[in-house]
């Protein structure tokens, strides 16, 4: 089946899709856990890590893999970067802010196991044509995923020392 700016629409653009659905609607239903700029921060910090981690990545001179049917961007590219990934990067800024950082080893297993699970989704993409490895392997990934969750971990860290009541004031203008 043809759609505008998409090659084939089958099962690949099926499961981001559905993917998307699902995380964006897991994420407006949990309760509010952050200011209205801090949130805006992490949906964009999310967003941008995606799009910066891929067009190197995935682009010439190293082009590692192909997202999606082509190594052309269609429309379901931007779905991904804006949708997919901020909505899954904010529900880990959010188990992870209930963890709280005055406890490390929970931290630590909140990082393994969200790696674990993004490679989990990551190795169901690249089955379903989501990804199509060139010179990248699993192996890579799971290396990529640890230290992506580690640095988004940093980030949490810093957007929470700022004082919420300045946040806050700075929302009310």
């Amino acid at each position: 089946m043809y759609i505008y700016g998409i090659e084939d629409f089958d099962i690949n653009e099926l499961f981001v899709l559905l993917a998307g659905l699902l995380v964006v609607t897991i994420s407006a239903f949990l309760p509010e856990r952050f200011t209205r700029s801090q949130t805006v921060f992490l949906l964009l910090f999310s967003f941008w890590l995606a799009v910066v981690v891929d067009q190197t990545l995935a682009v010439p001179p190293y082009d590692l893999y192909d997202i999606m049917d082509s190594s052309r961007m269609d429309v379901m590219d931007p779905f991904l970067y804006a949708v997919v990934y901020p909505a899954s990067g904010y529900l880990y800024f959010y188990a992870a802010s209930t963890i709280g950082f005055h406890r490390p080893f929970r931290l630590g297993l909140l990082v393994l196991g969200w790696s674990a699970l993004t490679l989990g989704l990551e190795w169901g993409s690249m089955y379903l044509g989501v990804f199509t490895y060139q010179m990248w392997n699993l192996g890579y990934s799971a290396l990529s995923h640890i230290f992506i969750h580690l640095l988004k971990l940093r980030v949490l860290r810093y957007v929470a020392s700022q004082p919420r009541k300045a946040a806050l004031q700075a929302e009310k203008g």
